[in-house]
C-alpha cells in the first residue's frame, strides 16, 4: 500500500522523484493523456491558451483546434456533493502517472504524492488534526523569482510566497457534528446535506488559499499546473478520509451518489471509468495516510 507523507515530516527524496517526474511529463504534448498539460486541463483549460502566461509553455498548444476534449477536459465539478469523490479519482490517477515517471527516471517503485496539511488549529483536542506548525512554503519550491536549482520542476513563475498562518484555520463544524433524523425515510436527504456542507467547507477553504498563493493557483484554468496544487488537495482527500473516519460521519448511502461516475485516463494512456462507490474509502485505491 502507497503511503502519503506529511510534506513537513518527509525524511526523503520524496520531492526531489516529484521534480524530476514533474520535467519528464512537462515533455510530452498537451494531447497525451500522461502530460503534465493534459493531467492539468482537465482540471480547467483556458479558451485561447495562446494568450495564457501559464499554458503557452505547453508543448503542442495551437497545433490544432482539436486539443480540447470536451469530454475529459475542464471536468471539476464545483461547489457539488462530488466536489471530494472527483478529486480522489483525479489524484489517484495524477499519483499512478507521476508514480510511472518517477521509475522512468530512476526513482523508488514505491512513491507516493505527499500533502500539504493546512489544518491550523483546527478544533484543538478533536481527533481529526492537532495544531501544527505556521506552514511555510519550503526551499524546494524555490522563491518568487527563481527555482531551486536541485528541484527545478517544483517552481512556476508568479506565485506567491505568503506564509500560511491562522487566518486559513479551517473552521469545520461539520466534521464533528452528527446527523440527527428520527424519520427513516429521510436519512438519505440527512446524509447527502451533512456530507455537502463538510466538502464545500474544505472546497471554500481550499481556495481561499490558493488565490492567496497567487500565480496560476490563483485560477480555475491554471490551478493544476502548479505543483503545489497536487499537494494542497492531497489534504483535501485526506480530511475526507479522516471524516469518513469519526462515528456518525458515514459516506451517503444515496445510490445515485454512489453509482455516479467520472472518466479519467490511467498511467497508460487508456479511458478509465470510476464511480464514487468504488472510492469511499482510500484502501479501495491502496494508498493510505501517514
Amino acid at each position: 500500500m502507497r503511503v502519503r507523507k506529511n510534506i513537513f515530516a518527509l525524511a526523503d527524496d520524496t520531492l526531489y522523484w516529484y521534480s524530476k517526474a514533474v520535467e519528464n511529463l512537462k515533455a510530452r504534448p498537451i494531447n497525451e493523456p500522461t502530460s503534465w498539460w493534459y493531467l492539468g486541463a482537465v482540471h480547467g483549460f483556458p479558451t485561447d491558451p495562446k494568450l495564457s502566461t501559464y499554458w503557452c509553455d505547453a508543448t503542442g498548444v495551437g497545433a490544432s483546434e482539436t486539443l480540447f476534449h470536451d469530454l475529459y477536459w475542464r471536468q471539476r465539478p464545483i461547489a457539488t456533493r462530488y466536489v471530494l469523490p472527483w478529486f480522489r479519482i483525479y489524484l489517484y490517477y495524477f499519483e499512478r502517472i507521476v508514480a510511472d515517471a518517477v521509475i522512468e527516471e530512476g526513482g523508488p517503485s514505491d512513491w507516493a504524492l505527499p500533502y500539504w496539511n493546512l489544518c491550523l488549529n483546527l478544533n484543538k483536542g478533536s481527533a481529526i488534526c492537532k495544531q501544527t506548525e505556521v506552514v511555510k512554503v519550503p526551499k524546494q519550491f524555490g522563491d518568487t523569482q527563481e527555482p531551486n536549482s536541485q528541484y527545478p520542476g517544483l517552481w512556476i513563475k508568479g506565485r506567491r510566497i505568503p506564509t500560511l498562518n491562522n487566518r486559513h484555520n479551517l473552521r469545520l463544524p461539520a466534521l464533528t457534528s452528527q446527523i440527527n433524523s428520527s424519520n427513516e425515510n429521510r436519512v438519505n436527504d440527512f446524509e447527502l446535506i451533512h456530507f455537502t456542507e463538510m466538502s464545500h467547507k474544505i472546497e471554500t477553504d481550499m481556495n481561499l488559499v490558493c488565490v492567496e498563493m497567487g500565480g496560476a493557483l490563483a485560477e480555475l484554468e491554471t490551478a493544476a499546473l502548479d505543483p503545489i496544487f497536487w499537494l494542497f488537495h492531497a489534504n483535501m482527500d485526506r480530511l475526507w478520509q479522516q471524516w469518513s473516519n469519526l462515528l456518525h460521519n458515514d459516506n451517503p448511502t444515496d445510490s445515485k451518489w454512489r453509482k455516479h461516475s467520472f472518466m479519467f485516463h490511467d498511467a497508460a494512456g487508456a479511458l478509465a471509468t470510476t464511480n464514487v462507490e468504488q472510492v469511499r474509502c482510500t484502501s479501495q485505491l491502496n494508498y493510505c495516510y501517514q
